[in-house]
């Protein structure tokens, strides 16, 4: 299912913050057309997302873009708390005119599985602390000038946070020519042609591009063009009326069922499916169970 940001952010705050007390009670299976970020601690839990399942561990800092389709789970009889706070996009745009521009910002939004970095518990219990203050200031409407603040000042912090563990999990060895043909290869118009474009675009050798790709990317030239295709395809989904087979083709598939096999594989359900859910009211499960969080993170 997909959740929107409108059937989220309904007043005059720009985040919308939930801390959960369980694993049992978070969303199944979504994604969104917003950001956030979320922090777990009091134990480690499976994170389902983009078709891969990882652990992560307690006082985990984790920054979920729109279009990352995930869930938890529980590793055996364990749990854990989940401390979340969302916000529209059009937030994250301002917050990268205030950033700027770079590989940095690129490697946030791009990089195929979310960003994280692990707190130690010193950190962990600061950042409970700087949410537990921004929860107290939006539970007051008169103080919503000052959550937004507090908001913008702590994202700010939280998107810092992860530049150093981008640029340390990266190869520093990654070419410039290779960042190039990334960059290039993002293009719809070097993506819908595909290997061909690709080739043509570098002076290198086919053998060498396909190594390289494999040893910075973990994945081969062709998979590496449809995760740009696929990204494309879902964002014409949610923002078009055109037909399934129109979205393959204007992202570059010439094979309808070979678009159905990736999509279902990289996003779980099928276009069709896909799309159904996008065009539903969705709402957070858990924000109709009262019992489902509270405004402050158990800090025991």
């Amino acid at each position: 299912m997909r959740v929107y940001a409108k059937n989220v952010f309904q007043d005059k705050h720009e985040f919308h913050y939930m801390a959960y007390r369980s694993i049992k009670d978070t969303t199944g299976l979504h994604d969104h057309d917003f950001y956030e970020v979320f922090l777990t601690y009091g134990g480690e839990v499976y994170h389902l997302v983009n078709n891969q399942k990882i652990i992560l561990p307690s006082n985990t800092l984790v920054f979920i873009r729109p279009n990352d389709y995930h869930a938890y789970e529980r590793i055996g009889q364990g749990d854990c708390q989940i401390m979340n706070v969302a916000f529209p996009a059009q937030t994250m745009a301002a917050l990268q005119v205030y950033l700027g521009s770079g590989q940095p910002i690129e490697q946030l939004l791009d990089a195929p599985l979310p960003p994280s970095v692990t707190l130690t518990l010193s950190e962990t219990r600061q950042w409970l602390d700087r949410f537990q203050q921004l929860a107290w200031s939006s539970f007051t409407n008169e103080r919503c000038n000052e959550a937004n603040i507090l908001f913008k000042m702590m994202i700010t912090e939280v998107l810092q946070k992860f530049v150093p563990h981008l640029d340390a999990g990266k190869d520093e060895n990654v070419p410039a020519w290779l960042v190039h043909l990334k960059n290039q290869m993002s293009k719809k118009e070097h993506f819908t042609v595909g290997l061909a474009a690709m080739y043509q675009l570098s002076e290198m050798s086919a053998e060498h591009i396909s190594r390289s790709i494999k040893k910075h990317f973990g994945c081969t030239p062709t998979d590496w063009i449809n995760l740009f295709r696929l990204r494309h395809g879902a964002n014409l989904l949610v923002s078009t009326d055109m037909e399934i087979i129109e979205v393959a083709m204007e992202s570059g598939f010439e094979n309808l069922s070979h678009f159905y096999h990736l999509f279902k594989k990289k996003f779980y359900l099928s276009p069709a499916r896909y799309r159904k859910a996008n065009k539903r009211d969705v709402i957070p499960a858990a924000s109709n169970n009262p019992h489902a969080y509270s405004h402050f993170p158990d800090m025991n």
